[in-house]
């Protein structure tokens, strides 16, 4: 027949070949037949394969049959998300991984005879699952963990800290508890310190018995002063003092007890009635209280005094001063009536350094004829030094000066009200750094 041929060979075997184009045709193909691991694992030739990490040493076998000359198939092949190439020929037919590392994948393979025919290309799809510590839940697990140690540990510290602070606490309060009691302890103390202070003190209202046009103005730092007041009555003489002694609170009230007890001796009992004469039997009693001798002459123990006589009978009036001037308004005039330098105790040289007063020292004193209406400013440094207003500075003796004046047409009850607000309101919220005290007296 024109498409087909019949041949009988030499063993009597019969064979018919076809004409027939398509029947010639050889197809040359290749198959991917197994997936193994180094353990002989098979695996399923599905696509989408999943490997476990431990698993993952992988063998791919292929054939492509070549009838003509047996292995005379050459492969080639490479790996999406592994490789970057493909791989040289090779007649080996099977891929080997020794280890894949956790990911998706997709083989590819190709092959070829020796006629130069190639296979179509074959892919096939796999993943290699991660190991258990890389995976989310792992790393959930993880944080959950180490949140929890975490919050414990904070919580165990915040506990920790929540005992010591109850335990500081507790050492605060029963600290407080004590101080507290001792600080009542120590103000009881001082305030029956003030209390005898008080009963040394002369009362105000025999000075306004004694100069009715009068007042004064006295504000301790704290609960007890250094500056104190001091005023008697002698034949025809009133005698007024303003004394400042060194320190202020409790040192200062022991120093206003032996000035206080100073002046009573010298004036009521000894009958020195000269202010000038009162400052230099001053100067030696402190000297002789305080047991000050060279020994101790760098000290700076002692008081600054302002103090005055006055004769309402022989209208005169004279002062002296250690350390503490005076102010005297006249007719409308201002005059600020200075002290000698040396305060009561000391004596300071040209450098500003103290000695022990020798006596030696000349001390001056000023003589006043009194007329109606003149006014007579005893007072110490307190007042002045105030810090405040707006640019926190000094209130100081001019300022101080001036107020004075302004005030004249006031009566001295007035006064005394007037100068304690106008130093309130300088002071404002600054702290009051001295004791204050300012004597009045108006003829």
């Amino acid at each position: 027949k024109k498409d087909s041929y019949w041949i009988i060979n030499n063993k009597n075997e019969l064979f018919k070949i076809f004409d027939d184009e398509s029947e010639k045709e050889y197809v040359f193909n290749l198959e991917l037949h197994t997936i193994t691991n180094n353990h002989d694992l098979y695996f399923s030739l599905a696509d989408n394969l999943v490997v476990n990490y431990d698993k993952s040493s992988l063998k791919f076998h292929l054939s492509a049959p070549f009838f003509l000359k047996e292995g005379a198939a050459l492969y080639q092949y490479t790996v999406e998300g592994l490789m970057n190439d493909w791989t040289n020929w090779s007649p080996n037919p099977l891929i080997t991984f020794p280890f894949i590392p956790a990911g998706d994948y997709t083989l590819s393979i190709r092959a070829k005879n020796v006629l130069g025919d190639r296979t179509a290309l074959t892919s096939f799809q796999f993943s290699v699952s991660p190991p258990y510590w890389k995976t989310w839940w792992f790393y959930l697990v993880c944080i959950l963990i180490v949140a929890t140690i975490v919050v414990s540990i904070i919580k165990l510290r915040t506990r920790s800290i929540e005992n010591e602070k109850k335990i500081l606490e507790d050492k605060v309060k029963e600290r407080t508890e004590e101080l507290a009691k001792k600080n009542k302890d120590i103000t009881d103390s001082i305030k029956y310190a003030q209390r005898i202070q008080e009963a040394v003190l002369p009362l105000k209202e025999n000075l306004f018995k004694l100069v009715p046009n009068s007042f004064i103005l006295y504000r301790p730092k704290d609960i007890v002063s250094g500056d104190f007041y001091w005023f008697t009555k002698k034949n025809d003489l009133i005698t007024v003092a303003a004394v400042d002694c060194t320190g202020h609170g409790v040192p200062g009230a022991f120093m206003s007890l032996i000035g206080s007890n100073l002046l009573h001796d010298i004036v009521e009992v000894q009958g020195v009635v000269a202010p000038v004469d009162i400052i230099k039997a001053m100067h030696k009693g402190v000297v002789d209280t305080l047991k000050k001798d060279k020994r101790y002459s760098a000290t700076v123990d002692g008081m600054d005094m302002a103090i005055c006589s006055i004769d309402l009978k022989k209208k005169t009036f004279e002062y002296a001063g250690a350390g503490c001037p005076m102010i005297i308004i006249k007719k409308g005039k201002k005059e600020l009536i200075k002290a000698n330098r040396n305060p009561i105790g000391l004596v300071f040289d040209k450098g500003g350094k103290p000695s022990i007063y020798d006596g030696k020292q000349k001390l001056l004193s000023h003589k006043f004829k009194l007329t109606k209406g003149d006014t007579f400013y005893l007072f110490t440094d307190g007042y002045c030094d105030q810090f405040g207003g707006e640019d926190n500075s000094k209130y100081m003796g001019g300022r101080f000066m001036d107020l004075l004046a302004d005030i004249q047409d006031k009566d001295m009850v007035e006064q005394e009200t007037i100068l304690n607000e106008s130093i309130e309101n300088w002071k404002g919220d600054m702290p009051q750094l001295d004791d204050m005290l300012v004597i009045g007296i108006r003829i």
